[in-house]
């Protein structure tokens, strides 16, 4: 069976929305490493290899508004599509404290040969869709309820890697004055700070804090 990046459904559906997806599959495509990076199932399964219920969402979306769809089919670990070819972050040897084997001797060869077969292909698609008359484009991505797969975390422990990171980290130590919405996070998690200061992956100092889950 060929192997295709990416899924089209509705290609034809009127609605002015575009409906994305730049995670939606966890797949390894048989030419990266025999279709294996050297994960266990359960790393494979979680929010490290694609964004969790977020294909699902989108195929519903994309009925609802009778709108087209384009998602991903491959795992953000093989490359991330929701990065520039620029970015550092485009092929990730160490995500989230998981050691990525199939791309730890990954090379400038390896990366262009993925943006090829996987990325651009996909890019593509996207740019082929956004390019109609009035598209409006919705992107549906998902989060972990879980840092690190575990209750706590404290602030030394973040990896700052992108802009996406940084947005991130600052919101789990502001949550709670962010408005409703922020509230009700900050409702499921305990954050306390202390008087020490410490450096975040060289890129931020702040206030010592750990982040703990309460529900």
């Amino acid at each position: 069976m060929t192997y295709t990046p990416y899924f089209v459904h509705g290609e034809d559906r009127p609605g002015r929305w575009l409906v994305t997806c730049d995670h939606a599959s966890n797949l390894v495509p048989p030419f990266v490493n025999c279709g294996d990076l050297g994960l266990p199932r359960e790393d494979m399964e979680r929010h490290i290899a694609y964004d969790v219920g977020a294909y699902g969402l989108a195929q519903h979306l994309g009925q609802l508004l009778d709108s087209p769809v384009v998602a991903s089919n491959f795992s953000r670990l093989v490359i991330d599509p929701n990065r520039g070819e620029d970015d550092p972050t485009l092929l990730m040897k160490l995500y989230d404290g998981t050691l990525i084997p199939a791309n730890r001797n990954a090379d400038a060869e390896e990366t262009e040969r993925r943006l090829t077969l996987c990325y651009r292909p996909y890019h593509e698609q996207l740019a082929r869709f956004a390019a109609l008359p009035h598209a409006v484009i919705l992107s549906v991505h998902s989060f972990t309820r879980q840092l690190r797969g575990r209750d706590s975390m404290q602030a030394s422990e973040f990896e700052i890697n992108s802009i996406e990171d940084y947005v991130c980290f600052s919101y789990v130590r502001h949550m709670a004055s962010l408005g409703k919405k922020g509230r009700k996070t900050a409702g499921r998690y305990e954050v306390r700070f202390n008087e020490d200061y410490v450096q975040v992956a060289d890129v931020v100092e702040c206030r010592d804090f750990v982040i703990q889950r309460t529900q």
